[in-house]
């Protein structure tokens, strides 16, 4: 049986700003590319990945010092909730910031997809979780406009995420994001996909 698990992280009202910023700036100047940024993709423990987090330089075209600061920030906010259900030490993670430009339905593949299968295809990391934390989410919804959409075995369930939340789900769970038609906010969320050693 499928479930995700929903946790509320307190962030730092500063970094999700920060964040936002930059992505916007991306946007600007590509605004026929939906925003995607990979961060990191690394090996490391629940004893060093502050730390390791820390060393890791990340891409100056997107990111000013700001905004790379509240990244990390975040990015270890979202390990330091997860690790602690899990007893192993070692793990390796992928993360990475999407953007869904609102009224560009044109730029985003809305298919059902998983990062368990996504990656055996793409040979990278194969994951035992992905999380997604939310950043901005749409605004104006109407009926399922935004909503998080994922298969419970056969069954299609949904779920709204709020900004702050972060969704935990077994890599196999398929799901796909609602477009928000009315927004006038774009869909900014923080990816991650980790497996335990």
């Amino acid at each position: 049986m499928s479930k995700l698990d929903i946790y509320e992280l307190n962030i730092d009202k500063i970094h999700m700003n920060s964040i936002k910023k930059s992505m916007n700036a991306f946007k600007v100047a590509n605004p026929n590319q939906q925003g995607t940024s990979c961060i990191y993709s690394m090996q490391s423990s629940s004893s060093t990945y502050e730390f390791d987090i820390d060393q890791c330089i990340m891409d100056k075209i997107i990111y000013d010092e700001e905004s790379q600061d509240a990244v990390k920030n975040v990015l270890k906010i979202i390990l330091k909730t997860i690790l602690v259900n899990y007893k192993s030490s070692e793990f390796i993670f992928e993360s990475w910031i999407n953007m869904i430009y609102n009224g560009r339905d044109d730029l985003y593949d809305n298919k059902f997809h998983d990062h368990h299968s996504m990656n055996m295809v793409n040979k990278r990391l194969i994951p035992d979780k992905s999380l997604v934390f939310y950043i901005q989410m749409p605004n104006n919804l109407q009926n399922n406009d935004g909503v998080l959409f994922y298969k419970d075995e056969d069954v299609v369930k949904h779920v709204l995420p709020r900004e702050g939340q972060l969704i935990v789900m077994n890599s196999k769970v398929s799901h796909v994001p609602n477009v928000a038609c009315h927004s006038t906010q774009d869909r900014i969320v923080m990816g991650v996909n980790i497996k335990l050693l």
